[in-house]
């Protein structure tokens, strides 16, 4: 999928941000946010549990790779800016997501259960195309001579 540029446009206009919305459902919103410098973020919401978060594009992308790949037999998985935990107890399968780092230096856990995990993958799957459009763009903008080496 394509970049939307009028919504870039809108956020450069307005002096912020516009929002794209990816993936909406009552207990999880995914929407890529298009900043007025020209950078995105991925905004997360889980309004059940009164959680928003925005993520970086890299960090997304990370969290996507990690998600596919966790099991009971690789619990403890990380990539780049996230790291997953999986716990099972008697009460069920629980997630520790830990993401980190970006542009913005923080770091956050969530306690996740399973049923939350599952909305999320398909979430990720949902905006996987335009996120990593997204981050391929800001990775032009923040390295000239990959975009000159993408134009010859």
């Amino acid at each position: 999928m394509a970049h939307d540029d009028a919504l870039h446009k809108q956020a450069v206009e307005r002096g912020d941000y516009a929002d794209e919305t990816l993936y909406d459902q009552d207990s999880l919103t995914a929407s890529l946010i298009h900043f007025a410098d020209g950078s995105h973020g991925v905004r997360l919401d889980l309004p059940e549990r009164g959680i928003s978060m925005v993520i970086d594009t890299p960090a997304w992308l990370d969290l996507d790779t990690v998600l596919s790949e966790i099991s009971e037999a690789e619990p403890v998985l990380g990539n780049g800016y996230v790291t997953v935990e999986r716990e099972h107890d008697d009460d069920g399968i629980g997630f520790r997501v830990t993401v980190q780092g970006g542009d913005v230096v923080a770091r956050v856990s969530l306690i996740l259960l399973e049923e939350e995990i599952d909305e999320l993958r398909v979430a990720l799957e949902t905006s996987r195309d335009l996120v990593e459009a997204a981050d391929t763009l800001d990775h032009e903008e923040q390295i000239p001579a990959l975009k000159l080496l993408q134009e010859s």
